[in-house]
């Protein structure tokens, strides 16, 4: 009796295949999902550094450019704090290329619900240069510390609050915290001013 040669798979090799492949692309799909949601990770991490890296950088240059003392009408730099945290707010001529050269402007720092804002407007009402806006999402316990000048026989000391309007502190140190990152302090050292604002 001649023997019948088998030419397709058995039902059972069918249902073995289908399941393998399903279990192939069961894993490769959990893997680029994974992999995905990393990359998204990565890049609001990138983001929300650069942010970081900017706003240190636009509040360095603006606490750098007080306006001379005939040019100010109102305190130089004043640490406010309320029931809504602390807020930092100062003159500056620090906003425009070449920095220390444009207008009077008044610069706000300030943390609510959304994090970290930096705003600053022109004094003047003739000046018609629209506000600089900022904002560090995430950030969050905004502490400022204010650097006495030093005094004869005195050392400098770190204080909380700065009463003395027409002049500025010898330094500012500036600290927030991003969501699960600590984050490094921002000390900026500023340039001593007479008592009547004047200098750079």
């Amino acid at each position: 009796m001649p023997r019948i040669r088998r030419t397709g798979f058995t039902l059972v090799e069918l249902m073995l295949a289908l399941t393998l492949t399903a279990i192939a692309a069961a894993l490769a799909g959990t893997t680029m999902v994974a992999a995905r949601r990393t990359g998204e990770r990565v890049e609001a991490h990138g983001e929300v550094r650069g942010a970081d890296v900017r706003l240190r950088a636009m509040l360095t240059d603006m606490l750098r450019h007080a306006p001379s003392g005939d040019r100010a009408s109102e305190p130089l730099l004043q640490i406010r704090r309320n029931v809504d945290g602390t807020v930092l707010e100062f003159l500056t001529t620090g906003v425009h290329a070449p920095f220390g050269a444009g207008p009077v402007w008044r610069a706000t720092l300030w943390e609510d619900s959304t994090g970290l804002r930096l705003q600053a407007v022109p004094v003047r009402e003739d000046v018609t240069t629209p506000a600089i806006t900022m904002q560090l999402p995430n950030g969050a316990a905004l502490d400022i510390e204010v650097l006495e000048p030093t005094r004869a026989g005195e050392a400098a000391a770190w204080r909380a609050d700065w009463p003395i309007a027409q002049t500025r502190p010898a330094a500012v140190r500036l600290h927030w915290r991003q969501k699960d990152t600590p984050g490094e302090p921002l000390v900026v050292v500023l340039s001593p001013l007479a008592t009547d604002g004047s200098g750079q």
